[in-house]
C-alpha cells in the first residue's frame, strides 16, 4: 500500500514537472494562461499563427494544434480539449470558456479546393471560413466541425456528429451531417 501510494506521488510530480515544460516551452510560440494543463504531447504542426490559450485550460494527451501564418487561434479559459484532437486554423477559430472537448474531434476552419477536374486536389488549395464556438459548449468525442460553423452558448455535439451548419444557442444536435433534436431546457425532442 505505501509502495503504491509513493509511486502515485513520484508519477504525478512528473507528470506536473511535464505539463509545466510543456507550457514554459509553448510559451515562447503561443499565449498561454496561468495553470493550463498539458497531460501529454502536444503536437504543434505550425506555429506561424497566433494562438492564445486560456488560464486552467487542461489538454489532453496528443493534441495536435495548426495555426497557419496569419490565422488566429483563441482558446478560451477553462476548457478542457481531450486526447487525439485536432484544431487546424487558417484563418480564425474561436473557443470559448467553459467548454469540454471529446476525444478525437476534429475542429477545422478550412477544407481542400477540390472542383476543377483539370488540377490535381492537393494543389488547389483551401477553402477557408472562421469558426466560432460560444461558451460552455460541449462536444462530444469524434464530432467533426467544419468550416463557417458557428456554434452558439451551451450547445452539446453528440459523439461522432458532423456539424456542417451553424447552431443556435443552446440547441442538442446530433447524426451525419448534425441536426437539431431539442433545445436544452426542454423537455419536448424536437
Amino acid at each position: 500500500m505505501l509502495l503504491r501510494a509513493c509511486y502515485k506521488l513520484v508519477r504525478d510530480g512528473v507528470q506536473g514537472i511535464a505539463s509545466t515544460r510543456r507550457r514554459w516551452i509553448l510559451r515562447m510560440v503561443w499565449t498561454v494562461g496561468r495553470r493550463v494543463q498539458f497531460q501529454g504531447p502536444v503536437y504543434v504542426r505550425s506555429c506561424g499563427g497566433k494562438v492564445s490559450v486560456g488560464a486552467d485550460t487542461i489538454m489532453g494527451p496528443h493534441v495536435s494544434i495548426e495555426a497557419a501564418t496569419g490565422a488566429v487561434l483563441k482558446i478560451g479559459r477553462r476548457v478542457t480539449i481531450n486526447q487525439n484532437t485536432f484544431i487546424v486554423a487558417r484563418t480564425s477559430i474561436e473557443i470559448g470558456d467553459h467548454c469540454l472537448i471529446g476525444e478525437s474531434v476534429s475542429i477545422r476552419d478550412n477544407d481542400h479546393s477540390w472542383r476543377d477536374p483539370d488540377r490535381w486536389i492537393r494543389d488547389m488549395g483551401f477553402q477557408c471560413e472562421a469558426v466560432s464556438i460560444g461558451n460552455d459548449v460541449w462536444i462530444g468525442r469524434g464530432a467533426s466541425i467544419h468550416k463557417g460553423v458557428t456554434i452558439g452558448d451551451g450547445c452539446v455535439i453528440g459523439a461522432n456528429a458532423v456539424v456542417t451548419k451553424s447552431l443556435p444557442a443552446y440547441s442538442v444536435a446530433v447524426g451525419v451531417p448534425a441536426r437539431i433534436i431539442k433545445k436544452r431546457g426542454d423537455d419536448v425532442e424536437v
